[in-house]
């Protein structure tokens, strides 16, 4: 089973207006995050913020 297979699996729970990317992606974005030292969710926003033009470059994000 791939990443993708294992986290693409159920529905979750997350309801509108709360989901903004899939949750796929969100995940690829989070473990890029802790791979470069975050360590809360807290950093994992603001990581993401700052490396949204090179997420960009790999993922297909919502303006």
């Amino acid at each position: 089973m791939t990443l993708q297979e294992a986290f693409s699996e159920g529905s979750g729970h997350r309801r509108e207006p709360a989901v903004r990317y899939e949750r796929k992606k969100m995940t690829v974005m989070a473990i890029c995050a802790v791979s470069c030292g975050c360590d809360d969710r807290v950093d994992v926003v603001d990581w993401r913020e700052e490396e949204e033009g090179r997420l960009r470059t790999f993922l297909v994000l919502a303006k």
